[in-house]
């Protein structure tokens, strides 16, 4: 669905996308003492004339959210976050590294994967001798799943259309 060769010019689809989104300078800011919001990034990787979203897998060392997938980002507060999320492309194949106390791996997902069905499913959550169904993706042994799984949708909506906007 979102394939790079379905897009004939990255660049005028990149472009569509940008006017999508918000600028960056219209979102404001979070009060000094405000220890509730959180931002993380939606990171596109532009690769050989591919686009995938390049996501995290959070450490087991974490005293939460442990083993989890995620988008990089920054929270202050464990419980009740506002997040905003931002949109950033990233071109060729940079060295990435990890910081292994909070990131076990970093992994992308092509953007046709992550519209798919088939990659869809659900994960079974257990705390405190509970356990929770959630709609998830399942891709390549990852499980995305939570605010990183509504995150990606949302993305998903707000890209959908741009594809056959930008074919001849």
């Amino acid at each position: 669905m979102h394939e790079a060769r379905e897009i004939p010019n990255i660049r005028d689809y990149l472009e569509s996308l940008r006017l999508k989104l918000a600028a960056v300078e219209s979102v404001p800011l979070p009060a000094p003492d405000d220890r509730k919001s959180a931002a993380v990034l939606v990171p596109l990787m532009h690769r050989e004339g591919a686009l995938e979203v390049l996501y995290t897998r959070r450490s087991d060392r974490l005293a939460s959210h442990t083993g989890q997938v995620a988008f990089p980002g920054r929270r202050t507060n464990a419980t009740d976050i506002a997040v905003t999320p931002f949109v950033g492309v990233i071109e060729g194949d940079p060295q990435l590294r990890r910081d292994p106390k909070e990131v076990a791996e970093i992994f992308h997902v092509p953007l046709q994967a992550l519209s798919d069905p088939r990659y869809r499913g659900s994960y079974r959550w257990k705390r405190n001798g509970t356990s929770s169904d959630y709609p998830a993706i399942l891709y390549a042994g990852q499980v995305i799943w939570g605010l990183t799984y509504s995150l990606t949708l949302t993305f998903l909506q707000l890209i959908d259309g741009i594809v056959h906007a930008s074919q001849p």
